[in-house]
């Protein structure tokens, strides 16, 4: 028999590169556009833009997304295996697997024009999705504190790293964001700035939880394994 220890790095490592190299590609994609007259509708300009749905960028967070979903379900599976509670991590997946259709298919951004309109919000909340999201993720922190509180130590601070960098992209960059489009719309500062720094939190968000959910795995499971063979 074949056996295999997976640590987090091999997951985690390129992940991280692939993420660098997103940022790299945006940020040249709006250097091009800048210093050198390159029409900003170009399918390279576009591909690598990190606000554009149908972009490299979006489908590597729907990847992330999805590898958080696999691993929520393990868990909960192992744990469900052992007879130990699982029904919260199995929560987790469910609306771990939601949130990777929302990024498919933009439901906060329907969402968003449909409350914008209906409540007029302007300035920080220009973007009106943040509101709803922003009370289901205060409930959920609240449903889950002493879930929270049950994890190991080591576990727990990469829950919050990835909760920080998520979070306060997802949301708190929005807000900014927000203000600033009301005030001038996509510009090329807008692109620069805001883009850059929401969208590099939020898959460093995921990655960082991804590697928590690793860490959980191989604490639930005495090793994170693969075996072959009889």
């Amino acid at each position: 028999m074949l056996n295999v220890t997976i640590k987090s790095a091999t997951f985690t490592r390129p992940l991280l590169v692939i993420i660098i190299l997103l940022l790299a590609g945006h940020l040249l994609g709006l250097m091009a556009v800048l210093e050198y007259g390159v029409d900003h509708t170009n399918y390279w300009i576009n591909v690598l833009n990190l606000d554009k749905e149908a972009g490299i960028p979006t489908l590597v967070v729907i990847i992330e997304w999805l590898l958080c979903v696999t691993m929520l379900l393990l868990i909960a599976g192992v744990r469900k295996k052992q007879h130990k509670s699982w029904f919260m991590w199995g929560l987790l997946a469910l609306l771990f697997l939601f949130l990777t259709i929302d990024e498919s298919i933009s439901i906060h951004e329907y969402l968003a024009l449909g409350l914008h309109y209906r409540l007029n919000t302007s300035g920080l909340l220009y973007f009106a999705w943040v509101i709803p999201y922003g009370l289901v993720f205060a409930v959920l922190c609240f449903a889950y504190l002493r879930f929270f509180l049950g994890l190991s130590i080591r576990v727990k601070r990469q829950f919050i790293l990835a909760a920080v960098l998520f979070v306060g992209g997802a949301l708190g960059i929005e807000l900014l964001e927000g203000r600033y489009f009301a005030l001038y719309g996509r510009d090329v500062f807008y692109h620069l700035v805001y883009v850059s720094i929401e969208e590099t939190m939020e898959m460093l968000g995921l990655l960082v939880f991804f590697r928590a959910l690793i860490i959980q795995l191989q604490e639930e499971t005495d090793g994170f394994h693969i075996h072959w063979g009889q």
